[in-house]
Parts: C-alpha cells; sequence; structure tokens
C-alpha cells in the first residue's frame, strides 16, 4: 500500500535491513530505507488497503500492536495509533 511518500509491506518476516519489524514495515518510497512505523503482527499480514487516512491491515493476525485484533485491523496514517 502507498501513502504519499511511504510504501507499507506486509508479510512473515521478523525484520529488514537489520531492523526488528514483525510482520509489517514502512518504507520511503524514494529511498527504500525503513521508515518508523510502530504496528507490528503477531502473524502473516496479506493485504492491506488505504481510506480516509486510515490503514486497513489484512491477515492470519490475532494481535497488532499487542491488541486483540483477530485477522483485520485498522492504523491511522498520521498518528499511527491503532484504530481497531
Amino acid at each position: 500500500a502507498l501513502n504519499g511518500s511511504n510504501i507499507y509491506i506486509g508479510g512473515s518476516f521478523v525484520g529488514i535491513d537489520a531492523v526488528a519489524k514483525w510482520n509489517i514495515v514502512a518504507l520511503d518510497a524514494r529511498t527504500g530505507q525503513v521508515v518508523p512505523f510502530g504496528t507490528f503482527a503477531n502473524n502473516t499480514v496479506n493485504t492491506f488497503a488505504k481510506h480516509n487516512g486510515a490503514l486497513y491491515i489484512g491477515g492470519a493476525f490475532s494481535q497488532l500492536s499487542a491488541t486483540n485484533a483477530n485477522k483485520l485491523g485498522a492504523v491511522d496514517l498520521s498518528s499511527g495509533a491503532l484504530l481497531w
């Protein structure tokens, strides 16, 4: 999913470029560098959708950022706060 200058990537991984990231990572679209994005999932992330400033995340997880989220959750792209 692309949000302005960031690309969000999901999957089944524990890090990228020696940075610990659990199943979700944000990259700068211009440089490819990891950018701050505190959301993580406890299992595989399969899909994203962006709508009205929120990033909706779907996958095989039961938690997003240590909060119960059964296979679906949403994050505010401005603040990074978990919406549900």
